[in-house]
């Protein structure tokens, strides 16, 4: 859930060291969450965020700045509030495997015939993107100075 208050509920509920919030900023974007409001309101509650692009539609878990999700807010919200924790990349990486989840890329047909010459480029490509993300997020992050 991205509502603060039932995660704060919940994590009262444990009332333990070893659990904490992760917030994932693409199901606070769908559901039109304020990233640095929400951030500050969890303060040392929250553990973990897990970072990720859509359009505030579907979550998509796209490529961050695929999307329009305000990494301003998120990054000083972060700050601010002293944040320590983990910042995960919860993305897929482009090219996303034909027969991945949600993907089922079909090969063309035509006259008894499939054509599949570039149905999945080569892994290499696959590399090369998450290296991209990789360089992003350290990009972001040293921009806040974290």
């Amino acid at each position: 859930s991205s509502h603060v208050e039932d995660l704060l509920a919940l994590e009262q509920e444990f009332r333990s060291e070893n659990c904490g919030i992760c917030w994932d900023v693409g199901h606070g974007h769908c559901q039109g969450v304020d990233p640095y409001a929400t951030i500050m309101t969890l303060g040392k509650n929250l553990k973990a965020v897990h970072v990720h692009d859509n359009y505030a539609t579907a979550d998509l878990h796209i490529q961050p700045y695929a999307g329009n999700f305000c990494y301003d807010a998120l990054l000083q919200g972060l700050k601010d509030s002293g944040y320590a924790g983990y910042f995960t990349l919860e993305a897929f990486c482009t090219p996303v495997a034909a027969n991945f989840c949600f993907c089922n890329r079909k090969a063309f047909v035509k006259d008894g015939v499939t054509y599949n010459k570039v149905q999945m480029p080569p892994v290499s490509f696959k590399i090369r993107s998450e290296r991209l993300m990789l360089d992003t997020v350290q990009w972001m992050l040293d921009a806040y100075e974290m």
